[in-house]
């Protein structure tokens, strides 16, 4: 990531069986987002600090069911 770091967007959806699935976003193993059920498309932009950086989107499912998350159109647009 640049020295002025960066700005991270994407787009996700979900269709989870709560409570038995979660998504997650995290940087460097903090979550900023944390979402159940949701069946609209929706934006996230967070800011991301300069360096070595770690993204996950994680899918966690606590028994069988049906889910799933789509994840679209991910820019990091460095800050200059």
């Amino acid at each position: 990531v640049p020295m002025r770091g960066s700005v991270l967007t994407f787009w996700y959806q979900t269709n989870l069986s709560m409570p038995a699935a979660s998504f997650t976003f995290k940087v460097n193993g903090n979550s900023l987002l944390q979402i159940g059920k949701l069946d609209e498309w929706a934006q996230f932009t967070v800011s991301i600090p300069p360096g070595n950086v770690k993204l996950e989107w994680v899918y966690a499912q606590n028994q069988p069911g049906d889910g799933r998350v789509w994840i679209d159109d991910v820019y990091i647009v460095p800050r200059y």
